[in-house]
C-alpha cells in the first residue's frame, strides 16, 4: 500500500494521490491512462527551463531544453 508520510499536503491531496495509485496497480485502464500521461508531462517539464526576455510589448517566455 503506498503511503505518502510528508505532513505538507493536504489530506484531499493524499486521498487522491491514493486513489490513483489504487487504481493504477488494479490495472484500470483510464486511470493508467491518466497516470501515464502525468508522468510524461512531468518528465518532459523536468527537462527544460523556461526562459523569460524582456520586450517592449512586456515579457515573452520560451521553453529551452535543459543543458546536459
Amino acid at each position: 500500500m503506498y503511503h505518502y508520510t510528508d505532513g505538507n499536503i493536504p489530506p484531499w491531496a493524499g486521498k487522491l494521490i491514493r486513489l490513483l495509485y489504487l487504481a493504477h496497480a488494479e490495472g484500470e485502464l483510464p486511470i493508467a491512462s491518466a497516470v501515464e500521461r502525468i508522468n510524461t508531462t512531468i518528465e518532459r517539464a523536468q527537462k527544460q527551463r523556461i526562459v523569460l526576455c524582456s520586450k517592449k510589448s512586456g515579457w515573452a517566455a520560451k521553453l529551452q531544453p535543459e543543458p546536459a
